[in-house]
């Protein structure tokens, strides 16, 4: 297959700007040799598909290709082929203008350059190498065919007529046969074969000048009427390939002379370079490295102290310069390279020059600056990696520090703060390897079902390194665990016990109740009672006058969690039926506030803690073993148990309008159940410490508040019950405060306030806001507790709110009036001093009740 020169679109668009005319595209060009019935239509309508098929792809096809394309295989001579291009051009503008030199179209041309073509009269179009492409792959045509190497065609005979530029008329009578090898006349086409069909015959007498001979084409050959079909019948028009022109050399680029000139001009002046070095003596080569060394270019100073002991390795100065040499490469080393490869280049170097007798006097004060700088580089990121091999890289620093730079002369404060860095990497480094250890023994310990012993990994670990409650990873394993207890939480129900009557002896012990105080006489409902637990025994006062109705003995505590163990109303009215609790046997019994007869006695069989809750007709008792020991209220028979994963020291929090319970266990977390679906709801991860909870969480709807001790002070974790962004976790942590303080006394809430006290005897109100679900609690007021007198027993203090008024019971009873506005607690009066409060004062109507043992 003939290879052919393929002329750019952008090289015929710039031929034709040149002579100032518009190109006429490919489509009508085939048009306009279709009208003048100059090339067979089968060819036209196979052209005009090739058109169409390249016209939206990156590489269209002009009317200058085309052309082009029927000049090479024979269908319109070079000359004639011009003419149409130059006819349509002229038709498309208002003036006729001077005709353009026929366009180039020899197909052994490599390269032209298009800017200088100039008419064939004048002058010849120089040559330059060009691209060379297969114009039937560039039309489309071509059948793939095998790779074949290209066979150069042998020069015309001297004897073959010279192509002109205008081809020349012959006689009729004697008609001159071209060459076989000779181009069509114009210049351009594939070269005609006599006697060959389908090969372009030389033009008979008195045809068109420039048009092949008719009937070159026989009708009667298949494919457009050339045997084959139309791609063989091309290659057949073809024939073979003229002589491609030798492309030009590559070197010959004169961007590539210029850049041979530049690497040539860089190679002398760096032979120059290097021949006036060495003219120089050994002390200009020297002086100028000690220039390079103290301008801080080191490269440069290492450089030339190399080539000066290369050269004068017997120079006086060769010691000098070794010292030197090596001083700059640590310093490049100190103020450039990580600092770990700097030690290993110190720990080398060094070695090599401390016996050079100039060594003291030219490294001494070199090394006083650079190894303290080295060694707190390293002490800097052996704290920040937390890595121990950057510790022992320090230690060895400094070591070098020791070795090279004399006691009086070190930075010794500068030192202490490296070794500090360096202990509190040891300290993290210590840490992160018990965090790893602590979180790899949880997870054995989560594998084996003991989520009791995985808590005590953690707190151990807390307790000795409390900055890890942060941890991230330590957290995650943690609320795996936590899940874990959600799963091991059951209801069954088994029966505890039955309920049994039990004759009781109400003796009046007036010695017990010495420590009664009664003043006048209280307008109250009939009926009402107070009731005073001292010493074991439960005492039952008439609230009118303070006469004592009845005594009941329920065992020896007085207090648990710091909550006075004082009987459990069943309803809210005067003369409703009181819980009381027989600590001594494990039980639980109800009692009559009227005559302290006992209508029923349960005992549940194992220590109990806490005060049972009342929900409803139903009665919860928690269980130091983890059980909630349901009741009913009416009979004592038992409904159910509840068996929790951890010890419970505290009851429920019940929250009737969701119908779930709040479960705050002995430590880590708080469960939630669903008493209706009799299922663990949720297990939250407080993390709270054993026994850091000592009073029972205070529900105020929505929000659940959370009292954990912290040392000298108390956090306030306020829990959202109604998270919005995921009702499968209905309890999310919001709000956190630190109140300075322990609360051990229960708080209570009064409409959307709180009011609690601490064991110094500080009043603190909080309200809460439902608009502000990010920070719902803020603090509203706060009160001092006046005078400070002796206490016996626990030493607590008890609050209550009525009507506007706190009243505090400890050592005395004090009336605070609650000022909003100023947010204070101002204290109006104080009553019964020198006395010990067995619980919080009891307001009936426009009277407090105060119960206290004299000191």
């Amino acid at each position: 297959m003939t290879e052919v020169v393929r002329y750019p679109t952008s090289v015929c668009d710039r031929f034709l700007e040149r002579n100032g005319q518009p190109m006429i595209s490919a489509s009508d060009f085939l048009t306009l040799l279709e009208e003048k019935d100059l090339v067979p239509p089968e060819v036209i309508a196979e052209l005009r598909k090739k058109v169409d098929e390249a016209a939206g792809g990156p590489k269209p096809l002009t009317a200058p290709m085309v052309a082009r394309f029927l000049v090479d295989k024979g269908y319109l001579s070079r000359l004639l082929a011009q003419r149409l291009l130059d006819k349509a051009s002229q038709e498309s503008t208002e003036e006729e203008r001077k005709r353009p030199e026929p366009l180039p179209l020899s197909s052994s041309d490599s390269r032209v350059d298009i800017s200088g073509i100039q008419s064939a009269e004048e002058e010849d179009v120089e040559e330059a190498p060009i691209e060379i492409v297969d114009e039937d792959e560039e039309l489309g045509f071509a059948d793939e065919p095998p790779e074949a190497e290209p066979v150069e065609s042998s020069p015309a005979s001297p004897s073959a007529p010279t192509p002109s530029a205008q081809p020349t008329m012959q006689a009729p009578s004697t008609p001159t046969p071209p060459s076989p090898t000779a181009p069509v006349a114009g210049g351009g086409g594939a070269p005609m074969q006599p006697g060959v069909p389908g090969y372009p015959q030389a033009a008979p007498p008195g045809s068109p000048m420039g048009m092949p001979t008719p009937g070159a084409v026989p009708p009667s050959m298949p494919g457009m009427g050339f045997p084959g079909g139309f791609d063989a019948g091309m290659d057949a028009l073809q024939g073979p390939a003229p002589p491609a022109k030798k492309r030009r050399n590559v070197w010959e680029s004169p961007l590539l002379l210029w850049g041979a000139g530049g690497v040539l001009l860089l190679l002398f002046a760096a032979i120059a370079l290097v021949w006036i070095l060495n003219r120089q003596g050994g002390d200009e080569l020297l002086a100028a490295a000690d220039d390079d060394y103290r301008s801080a270019s080191y490269t440069q100073a290492i450089h030339k102290y190399d080539m000066f002991l290369e050269r004068f390795p017997n120079h006086p100065e060769a010691g000098a310069a070794r010292v030197r040499r090596g001083l700059a490469q640590l310093r490049q080393a100190v103020e450039g390279a990580p600092p770990d490869e700097a030690l290993d280049l110190a720990q080398e170097v060094l070695p090599q020059i401390d016996d050079e007798d100039v060594f003291r006097a030219e490294a001494e004060g070199e090394l006083t600056a650079l190894l303290p700088k080295l060694s707190e580089k390293l002490a800097q990121r052996a704290y920040q990696k937390r890595d121990p091999d950057l510790v022992d890289a320090a230690e060895e620093s400094l070591a070098l520090l020791e070795r090279y730079v004399p006691k009086e002369k070190r930075p010794q404060t500068r030192l202490a703060d490296i070794q500090a860095l360096l202990d509190g990497a040891r300290r993290e480094i210590t840490k992160e390897d018990k965090r790893v250890e602590a979180i790899a023994e949880i997870k054995e310990l989560l594998e084996s079902g003991k989520s009791d012993e995985a808590y005590d990994v953690r707190r151990r670990l807390l307790k000795q390194y409390p900055s890890l409650a942060s941890d991230k990873e330590l957290q995650t394993v943690i609320a795996q665990v936590t899940e874990a207890e959600g799963k091991r939480v059951t209801f069954s129900e088994e029966a505890v016990g039955e309920p049994v009557r039990r004759d009781v002896e109400n003796r009046l012990n007036q010695a017990a109740l010495a420590a009664v105080v009664q003043q006048g006489e209280a307008a109250v409902p009939e009926g009402s009672r107070l009731f005073v637990a001292v010493s074991g025994s439960l005492f039952a006062l008439d609230a009118t006058d303070g006469s004592l109705k009845w005594t009941h003995r329920v065992g020896a505590k007085v207090a648990v969690n710091a909550v006075p163990l004082l009987p459990v109303p069943l309803g809210h009215k005067p003369g409703d039926d009181v819980l009381a609790v027989d600590w001594n046997a494990e039980a639980i019994e109800r009692v009559s506030s009227a005559d302290g007869s006992v209508r029923w006695y349960k005992v549940i069989g194992e220590p109990l803690d806490a005060l049972p809750v009342v929900n409803g007709n139903e009665i919860l008792v928690a269980t130091r073993s983890g059980r909630i020991v349901v009741l009913d209220a009416e009979t004592g028979e038992s409904r159910g148990v509840w068996r929790l994963p951890q010890e419970l020291t505290l009851g429920p929090v019940v929250d009737s309008r969701r119908r779930r319970w709040y479960q705050a266990a002995v430590h880590s977390n708080l469960f939630v159940i669903d008493p209706e679906a009799k299922a663990c709801r949720q297990v939250v991860y407080l993390g709270h410490e054993m026994g850091t909870v000592r009073v029972p969480p205070l529900f105020v709807d929505p929000y659940l508040l959370v009292f954990e001790e912290t040392g000298e002070k108390t956090r306030l974790r306020v829990f959202n019950v109604e998270n919005p962004d995921d009702e499968n976790v209905p309890v999310v942590e919001v709000q956190q405060l630190t109140i300075d303080g322990v609360i051990r006394s229960p708080a209570i809430v009064f409409g959307s306030r709180v009011l609690a006290v601490t064991t110094g005897g500080d009043l603190l109100i909080y309200e809460l806001r439902g608009g502000e679900p990010e920070e719902p609690v803020t603090f509203l007021a706060s009160g001092k507790r006046q005078e400070l007198g002796r206490q016996d027993g626990p030493g607590l203090h008890y609050a209550t709110y009525a009507d506007g008024a706190v009243y505090l019971a400890d050592s005395q009873l004090t009336k605070y009036e609650f000022q909003a506005s100023a947010r204070r607690l101002l204290p109006k009066w104080i009553a019964v001093e020198r006395t010990t409060a067995l619980g919080p004062p009891v307001v009936i109507g426009n009277t407090v009740f105060y119960s206290a043992r004299e000191t």
